[in-house]
């Protein structure tokens, strides 16, 4: 099974800082982007907004969609990594 995930990277109104998140088992000074699954009929830019709010509290005026990737899917569409 292969599910859609949202890679966040959250930019102040100013442009000049982003919002990044880290959990207690990073080593010191490990940040990372939000991210998170995508649900069932969720447009991934409503994903975005939903895990920003969900793991850090704050709320997204706006979030727009930069790039895709797909997933490598290889013969008879059976799924690599």
């Amino acid at each position: 099974r292969v599910d859609p995930v949202a890679l966040v990277l959250v930019v102040s109104a100013d442009g000049e800082s982003v919002l990044l998140v880290r959990q207690k088992a990073y080593p010191p000074n490990m940040f990372t982007c939000v991210s998170g699954f995508v649900e069932h009929g969720e447009s991934v830019e409503r994903a975005a907004a939903r895990e920003v709010l969900e793991e850090t509290g704050v709320g997204v005026a706006s979030a727009e969609l930069v790039a895709s990737q797909p997933w490598p899917c290889g013969r008879g569409a059976a799924c690599e990594v």
